[in-house]
């Protein structure tokens, strides 16, 4: 009976042992774990406190040289406005200078009205056509399609009511085709329209457009022609006024805008 109960005793001690053992070192391990992180903690306040205190000594280093840059900045800043202001300035008054030379120079000269003649490339001489004078027909024949540029007429080709700013006076292919009035040749053009055509010029801004001519004219571009000297023959019609016949396309222009011929050709009978 005692024999059974010493070794129960002993091994009850040795466990017991043990076990303390054990939750001593589980304590000190604790133990350890805490103070270990207590020190990071510490070190980790430690570095940076000393950043910050760092920083801010870098900071306070910096901060006269950053203020001297930025006025040394501002100073040049300012030079260069200033220095951009007077070279505006000057190209401006430049500028202007040559814009004033060049309309001086570009300026055209105008020319009196009551000028009598002008001179051109060849050398001839052509008085200068004014309201005060009339121009001679072109061609004699009919009016075959009217003068309108307020008002629609019937265009017999077309077959619609159109505006139209020239007349157009009947008369055979081949027949002659006189300048209306002194002047120079100032353009010759060909289009599906109005077939060749010739342009003088008669000054004062006035001008006669010849159209529907035949291919062989007797002038040249430049040329100065008399009143009544022969530019060209009347031609076949294009398609766009065939069904008018043969015929002559006179227009009349004044500064570009047209004028109703009937209004500047001498004695005009309907």
């Amino acid at each position: 009976m005692n024999n059974d109960k010493k070794p129960k005793s002993e091994a009850d001690k040795k466990r017991f042992y043990i076990g303390l053992y054990t939750c001593a070192g589980i304590m000190i391990a604790i133990a350890g774990i805490i103070s270990a992180a207590n020190l990071k903690s510490i070190n980790n306040s430690a570095k940076k406190s000393e950043i910050q205190t760092k920083q801010q000594s870098e900071l306070t280093d910096l901060k006269p040289v950053n203020n001297s840059k930025d006025e040394s900045f501002k100073e040049k800043e300012t030079q260069i406005k200033q220095n951009n202001t007077a070279e505006t300035k000057e190209n401006t008054e430049n500028t202007k200078i040559e814009s004033k030379t060049e309309t001086t120079e570009n300026k055209p000269i105008k020319q009196p009205e009551t000028e009598p003649e002008t001179t051109t490339n060849n050398s001839k001489t052509f008085s200068l056509f004014d309201e005060s004078k009339e121009m001679s027909w072109p061609v004699n024949g009919q009016i075959v399609m009217d003068y309108s540029v307020e008002t629609a007429i019937f265009d017999k080709t077309l077959e619609q009511y159109r505006t139209n700013d020239s007349i157009c006076i009947s008369a055979q292919a081949g027949t002659d085709v006189k300048a209306a009035a002194e002047g120079v040749v100032e353009n010759i053009f060909e289009d599906n329209e109005n077939g060749k055509s010739v342009v003088i010029n008669h000054g004062n801004g006035w001008m006669t457009t010849y159209s529907q001519l035949e291919n062989n004219l007797m002038v040249e571009l430049g040329q100065v022609v008399g009143e009544g000297e022969v530019i060209g023959k009347v031609g076949k019609p294009t398609n766009y006024s065939v069904m008018l016949g043969d015929h002559l396309d006179f227009k009349i222009t004044k500064n570009d805008a047209s004028t109703d011929p009937k209004l500047v050709l001498a004695q005009y009978d309907e």
